[in-house]
């Protein structure tokens, strides 16, 4: 029988070999088929190595400077933030989640520099930590209002909320003896936090009713100066080497900035989703950043990102979505225990395993799965046993959908098919969130999310099928293997249809008004065709959420939509917003010209997940253009408009990618009607800020880099228009 996930993934395009590896490394690479028996001799091959995991580099975005340090596993981001919500934060790569920050009286005219000469802090009473020197100018007088040290957690509501959640206060004094200000933060002798600053050359510090004040010596004309040492008590996580996360064919293909950012978030016990903010474990994050860049990566990396998500699988087989640790735990707590904290309320975690382990079998030898497999999650069972838990959990949730529609059908009852809605995947009791548009206000305020029903849940099926079906990794199981066959038919073929939306004329004149009403132009594009989409969501009558959104690329990422279907989603790509979400400043996450009022608030270029853009939608769409463009059963116009389709998106990813690498990015309209990029969190009115470093997001360069080949084949357009932006 043709594997049920091979036909569904048939165009995943992570063959071993990549296309054209036919001499010297690559070759010897492909013959090796990844087997662990053969990475000594791989090793002798690669002309270029890192050596070990030191970094050291800087990132500008917007108003904020980035430092990223690593040495010896102690692992920093320094951020200093001269715009909105003016700061400085030191987050660490550690197994607290830890970090410190200040914040500053705002000022129009600050800017601020980190100098590059970061260095190790000398471990002294079990901490460990960064030193590193801040330049302030425009302004005489630097006011530090506040600090926040601890879990980053605990930084996050300081800088979203303006308030500190713990009631466990830092400490703030004046050490004479060493002329400098000290700031502590102690829970229990095992999770202890400081920061220690210093004046620099022509400066000195005060501490004024609880306020430390940065001022400048009588004479001095300079900028202000001072360092600051960043102290932590947690345990370090153990880096991997870059050659050890990226395949030795693309070392030299990738950006040396991209590799150093991703080796920052990828350590042997788990994937982090991004830095500052998120800088610990979110499953979802690290699935979905792997499967996209699946074929640049080594095993160890996919390992990884695996066994950060079985080692917080519960019992009933749901995975985490993030992890609560260290002192924010202990206040979650009510004070009773630093016991690690996962969150089980995101429902489209639960369906990525079985996706992501069926690539990683294609990837390694049966023998290194099985050694994975056998490995020991977090308590005590084997990874073999908690993957297993967590695909019977995915079948059981799979079936009262499938029978309700089979019965609906059988019995031609028209009535209980319309209510089908009824038995998809909802999200939580009491949450408007659940999958990756994880504000408030993402699936505006719908019950029932498209990606979560139409693309992850029929692809886990399939996924399970397949793996259930299979005596190579001790999960056979027949009686599993047919229920997921058979429910994975009906979910592909019924699910789509409850979230189709037509747009009608009253629609495209009130979309009109709509973006005169942000200061935008209307786009110079005839529309000759209906325009079609899928919601963003469902409301729990089952009316959809009319919201135009991005997540239709996971579909075409997973799925197997009808030429129909591939017909109306490649206008997400070719149209200009508002009628589809190609913009000035790349592919938009969502659109509300069609929604109204009422849900429109919801999606402003303020909202997180408003009408804005990612990077990580950008690869999603480009990963699932490519996925589908490899099919061999579509007509020729649905495989023409799917080329005309990537070649527009491939044009729009060039033309943005100087800031594609950031977690999300915002827009402004100039005073011709123009949208304009800005960078997110450089206003007040944002409703938070942005990564400088999002995991997904690095996904968009290295796809881009590894997919050049390929689009270039399945565009018919020569390498050189592929490069052009590049300047090469």
């Amino acid at each position: 029988m043709i594997s049920l996930f091979v036909a569904l993934m048939m165009a995943f395009g992570f063959s071993i070999c990549p296309v054209g590896a036919t001499t010297g490394v690559n070759q010897k690479f492909c013959e090796a088929k990844l087997d662990r028996n053969h990475m000594t001799e791989l090793a002798s091959l690669i002309p270029y190595r890192f050596n070990n995991t030191n970094l050291n580099f800087s990132k500008s975005m917007g108003k904020t400077e980035n430092h990223f340090f690593r040495q010896n596993n102690v692992a920093a981001h320094i951020m200093a933030n001269y715009g909105a919500k003016s700061s400085v934060v030191v987050g660490f790569a550690d197994n607290g989640n830890s970090g410190v920050s200040m914040f500053f009286e705002e000022s129009a005219h600050l800017k601020m520099k980190i100098h590059d000469s970061v260095s190790l802090a000398p471990t002294q009473n079990g901490l460990h930590g960064i030193v590193t020197e801040i330049e302030a100018d425009g302004v005489e007088t630097l006011i530090a209002k506040d600090f926040a040290l601890g879990n980053i957690r605990r930084i996050r509501d300081r800088e979203d909320a303006g308030k500190k959640m713990d009631a466990v206060d830092e400490q703030i004094e004046w050490d004479g003896a060493r002329q400098m200000v000290r700031v502590t933060r102690t829970i229990s002798p095992e999770h202890r936090y400081e920061m220690h600053l210093q004046a620099g050359e022509g400066s000195r510090f005060a501490i004024v009713n609880g306020k430390v004040i940065l001022t400048k010596n009588p004479g001095h004309t300079g900028p202000l100066r001072f360092r600051v040492t960043a102290l932590t008590s947690e345990t370090l996580l153990n880096a991997l080497p870059i050659e050890q996360i990226i395949r030795p064919e693309f070392l030299h293909t990738l950006d040396p900035q991209t590799l150093n950012m991703l080796a920052f978030v990828v350590y042997k016990e788990k994937w982090l989703a991004g830095s500052w903010r998120y800088l610990t474990y979110f499953g979802r994050d690290s699935m979905m950043s792997t499967m996209l860049i699946l074929k640049a990566l080594q095993p160890q990396a996919v390992e990884a990102a695996l066994a950060g998500v079985l080692d917080r699988v519960d019992d009933v087989g749901r995975v985490s979505h993030e992890e609560t640790l260290a002192d924010y735990a202990y206040f979650l707590s009510r004070y009773t225990s630093f016991s690690p904290r996962q969150d089980y309320e995101m429902v489209d975690s639960n369906l990525m395993p079985p996706i992501l382990m069926q690539e990683y079998f294609t990837m390694v030898s049966e023998r290194d799965a099985n050694a994975f497999l056998d490995r020991r999650a977090a308590n005590g069972k084997s990874y073999r046993d908690v993957f297993d838990h967590n695909m019977q959990f995915i079948v059981s949730s799979a079936y009262d959908f499938a029978h309700h529609m089979s019965e609906a059908r059988k019995n031609n009852d028209q009535v209980a098919l319309e209510n089908g809605y009824q038995k998809l995947i909802h999200l939580l009791d009491g949450r408007f969130t659940g999958q990756w548009r994880d504000s408030e206000w993402g699936l505006g305020l719908g019950k029932i999310a498209f990606d979560v029903n139409v693309a992850y849940m029929p692809a886990a099926l399939a996924a399970a099928y397949d793996i259930y079906s299979s005596s190579k990794y001790g999960l056979f199981q027949e009686l599993s293997a047919k229920r997921a066959q058979s429910y994975y038919f009906t979910w592909k073929n019924e699910a789509p249809t409850f979230f189709k939306v037509q747009v009608s004329q009253q629609d495209l004149k009130n979309a009109e008004s709509y973006v005169h009403s942000l200061g935008l132009k209307m786009p110079n594009q005839e529309i000759d065709r209906p325009i079609t989409y899928y919601a963003v969501s469902l409301n729990e009558d089952g009316t959809p959420v009319k919201v135009m959104n991005s997540d239709e690329g996971s579909y075409l990422m997973f799925g197997l939509p009808t030429d129909e279907e591939l017909m109306f989603m490649a206008d997400r790509v070719l149209l200009q917003f508002p009628y589809g979400l190609k913009s000035p400043i790349g592919l938009l996450i969502a659109n509300a010209a069609f929604a109204p009022a009422e849900i429109q608030k919801y999606f402003t270029a303020d909202h997180y997940h408003g009408t804005l853009a990612w990077g990580r939608e950008h690869a999603v769409m480009l990963f699932g253009l490519m996925r589908q463009l490899e099919r061999t059963d579509l007509k020729e116009v649905t495989q023409a408009k799917l080329q005309m389709a990537l070649s527009a998106l491939w044009d729009l990813m060039e033309e943005t990618a100087a800031f594609q690498e950031a977690e999300l990015w915002t827009w402004r309209a100039d005073e011709h009607g123009n949208m304009v990029y800005l960078a997110y969190g450089s206003k007040p009115s944002h409703h938070t800020a942005a990564n400088p470093i999002q995991t997904w997001s690095l996904a968009v360069a290295i796809l881009r880099e590894s997919a050049r080949e390929r689009v270039a084949n399945l565009v018919g357009i020569s390498q050189a228009r592929l490069h052009k932006a590049n300047g090469n």
